[in-house]
């Protein structure tokens, strides 16, 4: 019976330590992430339905690694106050002479997606921090809500503005750790 209850009481430990290791994880369900979007995409289509499959990490892994990269240009002292949307930006006396179709603001993030004056579809991206959930209510929904903040007008910036909206599209994302701060990347696509 002894050997019952410590075994018992090295089982419930584990089940225990998953548990809070679950619930405090911030990696996002990606399923469910996806499916979010699908409910909540009806603004970028118009009128019209919109389906975003999930493209896995590839791109976000590609902004990520700019946004790496300028996290360890920036001073120590300087961290905590890192913003990596500010940090991709161009300066504005960078910005001269450039296609009408693509932001001029975010040059390094179109380099390395492959975007040309010759992209046809339409590219969006957002950069937002992931929130440490510790309430029940909030661990139940953070995905949701997570999907809803990477998707705000104000978070969603367009990169490219293609051919026009068709009815599909796909969205690649990852998270970062930077400091103590957890981001999420997002670049959608919507096919022409």
């Amino acid at each position: 019976m002894k050997m019952f209850k410590k075994l018992m009481a090295v089982a419930l430990a584990g089940v225990l330590a998953l548990t809070v290791l679950t619930g405090c994880g911030s990696s996002v369900d990606r399923k469910e992430f996806v499916r979010y979007l699908n409910d909540n995409v009806k603004f970028l289509a118009g009128s019209g339905m919109m389906e975003l499959s999930d493209a896995g990490k590839e791109q976000a892994g590609k902004v990520i690694a700019l946004v790496q990269e300028a996290y360890n240009k920036t001073a120590d002292d300087e961290k905590a106050d890192f913003d990596p949307m500010d940090a991709l930006q161009n300066s504005r006396d960078e910005v001269t002479d450039y296609p009408d179709n693509l932001n001029p603001m975010y040059k390094s993030v179109e380099k390395a997606l492959g975007l040309t004056k010759d992209t046809k579809d339409t590219y969006l991206f957002s950069i937002v921090t992931v929130d440490k959930n510790t309430s029940e209510y909030n661990q139940k929904y953070a995905t949701s809500q997570l999907a809803q903040k990477a998707m705000a007008r104000e978070n969603l910036v367009p990169l490219v503005n293609g051919d026009g909206f068709g009815n599909k599209g796909t969205v690649s994302f990852d998270t970062v750790t930077l400091g103590d701060t957890e981001y999420l990347v997002v670049v959608v696509k919507i096919i022409a």
